[in-house]
């Protein structure tokens, strides 16, 4: 099983962040009483997450670097993997890969967990018919991602498949 992580405060170096307001609306109450903000700093974009009755800037929790007219979004998601939570999806530094999805969810402390970590294009769908959707990359035979009994597994489908699945 690969163990979900918990995230720590990030470092924030700089002296004055620039707020880029907080995430979309939680419409879905997923994020119950807590809300995330995002700020930039340099090329970087943070994200923290508080509790709704506090008017401070929260510490960041997660940190990525932007491109050169570099994009980034949340969405949020319900029943993946066991957990109901956010995605924060950005563009990748690297040009081999376009787009990384940190799939992230609040513990009973509201501290942010990163559930999975996907490189390229997720798919979240229900493979074993299970009633709970799995998380698979499109584009990355290392990414498949699935629950079973409360823990999450990271399974690299090249390396599993790799003696019975012909190279093209």
């Amino acid at each position: 099983p690969c163990v979900p992580e918990v995230m720590e405060p990030v470092p924030f170096p700089y002296d004055y962040p620039q707020m880029l307001g907080g995430g979309p609306e939680d419409s879905t109450g997923i994020l119950g009483d807590y809300c995330l903000f995002f700020y930039q700093g340099g090329q970087e974009i943070f994200a923290g997450i508080q509790h709704k009755a506090m008017s401070s800037i929260p510490a960041p929790f997660f940190s990525f670097r932007l491109t050169e007219g570099g994009s980034w979004n949340v969405s949020f998601f319900r029943n993946l993997l066991g957990h109901d939570g956010f995605c924060i999806h950005h563009d990748s530094c690297e040009p081999v890969i376009p787009r990384i999805y940190d799939y992230f969810y609040l513990n009973d402390v509201g501290r942010p967990v990163r559930l999975a970590r996907i490189a390229g294009y997720p798919e979240r769908m229900d493979l074993d018919g299970g009633g709970e959707r799995e998380l698979i990359s499109r584009t990355s035979p290392d990414s498949f991602y699935f629950h079973r009994d409360g823990a999450v597994f990271r399974v690299d489908l090249k390396e599993a498949l790799g003696g019975y699945w012909p190279e093209n």
